[in-house]
């Protein structure tokens, strides 16, 4: 039997929930001396990311035919910063690999202008990305029900979190 984290913290089951509203009832849940700590944390975790939130919604209370995969159609603005980001990405490992093999102070230095560029690229690109995130959460409310909707801002999410965390990735590289 699947937890139900929506039980575990108390919550509505739906895709609309704000992290406030997560982060709220996880800690009024906690409180209780017999809490159950690692299911509170597990339905935290879960509830907290948009993307974890939906699967598990699907896996709870969607028909049959809205848990199979699909392919989802990207948008142009998503399409656009998956090439942005396709861009920048390997750009990136080649600065990261030459900084590895810099020898000298002067060779170093001579890379900061190209360091300082793209991580400026890429920090633009996850704004973008946060942005996008920020309105997909948003039309959440307005699509609630809709499992084929919710399916699809699902397979958006995953999206996202996996281009946000490569993001991350090369800027912790490239300090």
């Amino acid at each position: 039997m699947t937890m139900n984290a929506f039980d575990v913290l108390g919550l509505p089951q739906q895709a609309a929930l704000s992290e406030e509203a997560v982060r709220v009832a996880y800690f009024e849940k906690s409180k209780s001396a017999d809490a159950d700590r690692a299911a509170l944390n597990a339905a935290f975790e879960l509830l907290l990311a948009p993307d974890k939130r939906l699967r598990h919604l699907i896996d709870l209370a969607a028909p049959e035919d809205a848990k199979q995969w699909r392919t989802v159609t990207m948008s142009d603005d998503l399409m656009s910063l998956f090439m942005n980001l396709g861009k920048a990405r390997p750009e990136a490992e080649a600065l990261i690999e030459r900084r590895s093999k810099a020898q000298t102070a002067l060779s170093k230095a001579l890379l900061e202008g190209q360091t300082f560029a793209t991580r400026e690229t890429l920090e633009e690109i996850g704004t973008a990305l946060d942005a996008k995130r920020s309105e997909l959460e948003s039309s959440l409310a307005a699509i609630e029900g809709n499992w084929q909707g919710l399916a699809a801002a699902q397979a958006r999410f995953a999206y996202l979190a996996k281009w946000q965390a490569q993001v991350r990735e090369l800027l912790l590289k490239l300090m």
